[in-house]
């Protein structure tokens, strides 16, 4: 493309600044030939006819062309002028060959999208179609008794609901007393707010947000190495009991291989924690047997020698 004779030259940083681009694209495009720019000393003098050539190649751009396309059509253009049968010729096919192009990566993209959309349909109705309730298995009551005097435990004013006890009044003859609330072993005595460093403990996002990837996949093969140990040595267990800092956090990787006859119990004297673990389980898991204690390790509800 011919410079006019009588257009206005411009500096780099001029230039630079009319476009909206960097100094240093401008450079790389000089590089590579897509802008043929006359250098007079140490310094590029652009032309008006290079503002037309880089409005082309951000034209181009935005349609998707790759530089080495762009350069394929600029050379062209240039040995034979943009209004000619030839260039036509050339440019034309090009045109189509990337609308095919597009057309193939939109339809990738729609494709994906309606994967998406899948996923998210799939869990609000994971969501909204779940209506179980987990409470106090009727068949767990043979393992628990008074963690103070060992003696027999006696529920009175209950509510049952598909052989689970979802609240009721629990009362030692020693004078110990707690209750089934919402399916959960709560011994009031012992609730409390989990504090780590005096503050409360994290969610699990803001827990992924002060940690490592490389940390957080250390303990998840501890705890496939671990979920290998129990399936090798404890083929169908009836009871698993769960001490850990964080309720549920080995649950959630063994759920997959809990036998459907075992009772799982879990232990955390924050209410709330409890709570939710419950409240997940409900939403979005099979398994039914489950006993919630709400208490310390010191006033833990099981009757001596019930589990090994």
């Amino acid at each position: 493309m011919n410079k006019m004779v009588g257009d206005i030259n411009m500096r780099i940083g001029e230039f630079a600044q009319k476009h909206n681009i960097s100094q240093d694209t401008i450079r790389y495009y000089l590089d590579l030939g897509l802008l043929v720019t006359e250098k007079r000393g140490s310094q590029y003098r652009f032309t008006e006819a290079d503002s037309q050539d880089i409005e082309i190649i951000m034209e181009l751009k935005k349609l998707r062309f790759s530089l080495t396309e762009i350069q394929k059509i600029l050379t062209f253009q240039r040995i034979s002028g943009t209004n000619t049968e030839s260039f036509r010729n050339l440019y034309l096919p090009i045109l189509e060959a990337k609308k095919i192009e597009i057309t193939n990566e939109l339809n990738k993209y729609n494709q994906i999208i309606k994967s998406i959309n899948n996923k998210i349909d799939e869990i609000k109705k994971t969501e909204l179609s779940s209506n179980k309730r987990l409470g106090v298995p009727m068949s767990a009551l043979n393992i628990l008794s008074c963690p103070l005097c060992c003696g027999s435990l006696n529920i009175d004013a209950g509510t049952i609901e598909g052989n689970m006890i979802i609240n009721a009044d629990i009362k030692c003859d020693c004078g110990y007393e707690v209750n089934i609330e919402d399916g959960i072993y709560v011994d009031k005595k012992s609730v409390r707010t989990k504090l780590l460093n005096g503050k409360k403990m994290p969610t699990k996002e803001e827990y992924l947000a002060s940690c490592s990837h490389a940390h957080v996949n250390f303990i998840y093969r501890g705890m496939v190495a671990l979920v290998e140990f129990v399936n090798k040595y404890a083929k169908s267990p009836n009871y698993i009991m769960e001490l850990d800092n964080c309720v549920g956090f080995f649950l959630l990787q063994y759920i997959g291989y809990l036998p459907r006859n075992s009772t799982y119990v879990l232990i955390e004297y924050d209410k709330e924690r409890i709570a939710q673990l419950k409240k997940n389980l409900e939403m979005f898991y099979e398994h039914e047997n489950f006993l919630f204690l709400c208490c310390d390790i010191d006033r833990l509800p099981i009757r001596k020698s019930s589990i090994d």
